[in-house]
């Protein structure tokens, strides 16, 4: 017997906060990771005992809410998205799911402006989930700068850290020509066309869902790359649906190609790429 997706997404049934918030995202026309790729999420997070992890698109918070579960009791989640409204949103199930603020840290920005203000090797997994907007039917503009934010990824990463690319088969194989999924939408997290200023945060609210402000870690790294060079991208297509299918496929042949990773490309959604960094 072959396992189907419903099969896999069946498996380990969501609670009543992560229905919601997978509501709400689709309602907003984002683009939740399955629960399949979830549980996996909730698995990586346990293995490494992660205590540190970026997340490049808050959406309504199903990706953040799954990686809680599995990253120590003490651990801190920092999720950046340039849509304010997700954040809100987002923050609203992590307090419901019982997650306190000192948990959390959603910043408001451009993630290729905000990563390179994180501190080098001081994060245990780092998740990017940009791929995918209009419910899943589309891939978001965004996916064009998946090599900028693997570059940045790396060296956030601790030895021994986990990198996590979801989507990455949304713009076709790494071998092959461009999927057929490649209108272009605003994604639903951090993408280029956003109007929000790097940095920009929320009035507070009373629901406590005010983000933070873009933090300085110490990171020494220079100035962020953009998905057109600088992380290996070759991108010049003006059409932005193919630089973001083509941004896809670029970023899965570096993992492969990168001697720092030991990457698996699991079938989970639209590609789930895991790499572990040496």
């Amino acid at each position: 017997m072959t396992a189907t997706a419903a099969d896999v997404d069946g498996y380990l049934a969501e609670d009543e906060v992560l229905a919601d918030a997978r509501a709400r995202g689709e309602a907003a026309g984002a683009d939740p990771v399955s629960a399949g790729t979830g549980a996996a999420l909730a698995l990586l997070a346990a293995t490494t005992a992660a205590r540190a992890v970026v997340e490049i698109g808050t959406g309504c918070g199903v990706s953040g809410l799954w990686l809680l579960r599995g990253m120590a009791a003490e651990g801190t989640l920092t999720s950046i998205d340039v849509d304010p409204e997700l954040q809100r949103a987002a923050r609203r199930s992590f307090l419901a799911a019982g997650h306190g603020p000192g948990r959390l840290r959603l910043i408001n920005g451009m993630a290729l402006e905000v990563l390179p203000r994180l501190t080098d090797g001081g994060y245990d997994l780092v998740l990017v989930d940009v791929a995918r907007s209009g419910g899943g039917t589309r891939i978001a503009s965004g996916a064009a700068d998946y090599p900028g934010y693997l570059a940045e990824a790396i060296r956030l990463l601790r030895p021994g850290g986990v990198l996590v690319l979801d989507g990455v088969l949304a713009g076709g194989s790494p071998d092959g020509a461009a999927g057929t999924a490649t209108d272009d939408l605003p994604g639903d997290g951090p993408t280029p066309a956003a109007s929000a200023e790097p940095g920009a945060t929320e009035p507070s609210a009373t629901d406590g869902a005010a983000t933070d402000e873009i933090p300085d870690d110490g990171a020494t790294a220079g100035p962020a790359t953009d998905g057109s060079g600088g992380a290996g991208d070759p991108v010049t297509d003006a059409d932005p649906a193919h630089r973001a299918a083509a941004g896809l496929r670029e970023a899965a042949r570096l993992v492969r190609a990168d001697e720092r990773l030991v990457p698996a490309l699991l079938p989970l959604g639209d590609g789930l790429l895991v790499a572990t960094r040496r």
